[in-house]
Protein backbone atom coordinates (compact mmCIF):
# COMPACT_ATOMS: atom_id res chain seq x y z
CA UNK A 1 0.00 0.00 0.00
CA UNK A 2 1.13 3.32 -0.77
CA UNK A 3 -0.23 6.86 1.09
CA UNK A 4 -1.70 9.62 -1.02
CA UNK A 5 0.36 12.67 -0.89
CA UNK A 6 -3.46 14.59 -1.16
CA UNK A 7 -5.42 13.28 1.01
CA UNK A 8 -2.98 10.97 2.98
CA UNK A 9 -5.21 7.60 2.67
CA UNK A 10 -3.38 4.15 1.78
CA UNK A 11 -4.44 2.91 -1.49
CA UNK A 12 -2.87 0.55 -4.13
CA UNK A 13 -1.33 2.26 -7.58
CA UNK A 14 -2.66 -0.70 -9.67
CA UNK A 15 -6.15 0.48 -8.42
CA UNK A 16 -5.56 3.76 -8.79
CA UNK A 17 -4.55 2.93 -12.46
CA UNK A 18 -7.30 0.89 -13.09
CA UNK A 19 -10.02 3.83 -11.58
CA UNK A 20 -7.88 6.75 -13.86
CA UNK A 21 -8.09 4.57 -16.64
CA UNK A 22 -11.82 3.91 -16.31
CA UNK A 23 -12.48 7.47 -16.18
CA UNK A 24 -10.17 9.20 -18.99
CA UNK A 25 -9.72 6.62 -21.23
CA UNK A 26 -11.46 8.37 -23.98
CA UNK A 27 -10.10 11.40 -23.63
CA UNK A 28 -6.69 12.09 -25.19
CA UNK A 29 -5.43 14.90 -23.67
CA UNK A 30 -5.79 13.41 -19.98
CA UNK A 31 -2.61 11.93 -19.97
CA UNK A 32 -1.63 8.58 -18.28
CA UNK A 33 -1.85 7.96 -14.56
CA UNK A 34 1.54 6.73 -14.35
CA UNK A 35 2.72 10.02 -16.65
CA UNK A 36 1.13 12.35 -14.62
CA UNK A 37 1.25 11.29 -10.99
CA UNK A 38 3.75 7.71 -10.67
CA UNK A 39 1.82 6.22 -8.28
CA UNK A 40 1.69 9.60 -5.59
CA UNK A 41 -1.90 10.10 -5.62
CA UNK A 42 -5.00 7.76 -5.35
CA UNK A 43 -7.48 6.73 -7.98
CA UNK A 44 -9.99 9.64 -6.50
CA UNK A 45 -6.92 12.47 -6.22
CA UNK A 46 -5.88 11.88 -9.60
CA UNK A 47 -9.10 12.02 -11.17
CA UNK A 48 -10.14 15.21 -9.04
CA UNK A 49 -6.56 16.76 -10.27
CA UNK A 50 -6.67 15.60 -13.92
CA UNK A 51 -10.19 17.58 -14.26
CA UNK A 52 -9.01 20.20 -12.55
CA UNK A 53 -5.93 20.81 -14.54
CA UNK A 54 -8.56 20.42 -17.61
CA UNK A 55 -10.83 23.21 -16.86
CA UNK A 56 -8.11 25.51 -15.51
CA UNK A 57 -6.51 24.97 -19.40
CA UNK A 58 -9.99 25.63 -20.90
CA UNK A 59 -10.63 28.44 -19.08
CA UNK A 60 -7.25 29.92 -20.29
CA UNK A 61 -8.28 29.07 -24.21
CA UNK A 62 -11.59 31.23 -23.46
CA UNK A 63 -9.25 34.22 -22.32
CA UNK A 64 -6.61 33.71 -25.09
CA UNK A 65 -9.87 33.36 -27.95
CA UNK A 66 -8.84 29.86 -28.61
CA UNK A 67 -12.52 28.96 -27.49
CA UNK A 68 -15.96 30.42 -26.39
CA UNK A 69 -15.79 32.32 -24.39
CA UNK A 70 -17.82 31.33 -21.38
CA UNK A 71 -17.31 34.15 -18.28
CA UNK A 72 -18.84 31.60 -15.44
CA UNK A 73 -16.34 29.07 -16.58
CA UNK A 74 -13.97 31.72 -16.10
CA UNK A 75 -14.40 33.00 -13.31
CA UNK A 76 -14.93 29.24 -11.52
CA UNK A 77 -11.69 28.29 -12.92
CA UNK A 78 -9.13 30.47 -12.84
Amino acid sequence: MTKCAECDKDFDVSDARDEYRAEWSAADDAGEYDELYEGALCGSCALSQTGSNLNAGQAIMMVNGDMDYDQGHVDRYL
